[in-house]
């Protein structure tokens, strides 16, 4: 009886040591969130994706009315990207500007929490790691590992006060940085938005992006999803030539985040590729007068699982 009573009691204590832990990680990714949304602060930081290196600046204001943000990049494509609450203006000289400008806002930093953390750590265990800098910033490293094998870890350094995201890395199975984005310029010391410069150039785009939210009854039935993924999206677009509409859906479990695009094969389009920068992945396949093309920061085999899943039904 008394190992029995032993046990019960080591089971309990193992029970409220995952509880605690589990709660101190939800406090974590929350402080993360509100620092990335509901604080101001301005700076410069830098995405390395294989051999590539872009620079780019954010000004994030934030008051009870709402979040004002501009990006811009640094090097490159010239581009600028407004956000007054959740309409986005893009701005570039050309149409080149215009698409580098969607493809930096794909990777949300330092806003990288997507989703409520008790679903991201219901697929994710955080592990703590090291001490850091970071812009001249105290940050501290922790990992999220993923429960499921279709996903990549995660290493993120947050500052230990305010929980701002300063550093990412995301790495593959065998440990491999596949990409890094980090802050090189830092502070809390950010301008009225009456006194930033205008756009310099003509706006090529607007829309508004929707509150993302954790939606675990939102599915589709055109595709089989990896465990933790919820729909976040599902709209057609229509082109002014008279093709026929894309069907794009995105979905997220939080964290990582991937998009299907669906459409009828049309005679200049190759038929499979599979191919990526850093984290984002690219996998299209054509099936029975059908189009695939899923695009996300997965591995390759869950990009591949998901658009071979995909059915005709649209």
């Amino acid at each position: 009886m008394r190992w029995r009573h032993g046990l019960a009691i080591g089971l309990l204590c193992q029970a409220s040591w995952v509880m605690a832990n589990n709660e101190a990680g939800v406090a974590l990714l929350e402080k993360a969130t509100l620092a990335a949304q509901q604080t101001s602060y301005q700076g410069s930081y830098v995405l390395h994706a294989d051999a590539q290196l872009t620079a780019l600046q954010i000004i994030h204001h934030w008051s009870p009315d709402g979040v004002l943000e501009k990006r811009s990049s640094l090097e490159g494509e010239t581009w600028e990207a407004w956000r007054d609450g959740h309409l986005i203006r893009l701005f570039a000289p050309h149409h080149a500007g215009k698409m580098a400008a969607h493809t930096a806002l794909a990777r949300p930093y330092p806003n990288i929490f997507t989703g409520e953390p008790k679903h991201i750590l219901n697929h994710y265990r955080l592990q703590r790691l090291h001490l850091d800098r970071a812009a001249g910033q105290n940050c501290l490293w922790w990992a999220l590992v993923p429960m499921e094998p279709n996903r990549f870890v995660r290493h993120v350094c947050f500052q230990p006060d305010s929980g701002m995201v300063m550093k990412t890395q995301v790495l593959d199975v065998d440990g491999k940085v596949l990409e890094r984005l980090m802050f090189t310029a830092f502070s809390r010391q950010v301008p009225p938005p009456n006194t930033w410069p205008k756009p310099a150039f003509p706006e090529q785009r607007r829309f508004v992006e929707p509150p993302t939210t954790n939606n675990n009854v939102a599915t589709t039935d055109i595709l089989t999803l990896p465990a933790g993924f919820y729909l976040l999206k599902d709209r057609s677009r229509t082109f002014p030539d008279g093709r026929q509409a894309v069907r794009h859906l995105t979905f997220s479990d939080g964290l990582a985040r991937f998009s299907v695009f669906i459409e009828p094969v049309q005679p200049q389009m190759r038929p499979v590729k599979m191919e990526g920068q850093g984290a984002t992945r690219l996998y299209i396949r054509q099936r029975d007068g059908m189009r695939v093309t899923v695009v996300g920061d997965l591995p390759d085999n869950a990009l591949r699982d998901i658009a071979e899943s995909v059915s005709a039904k649209r």
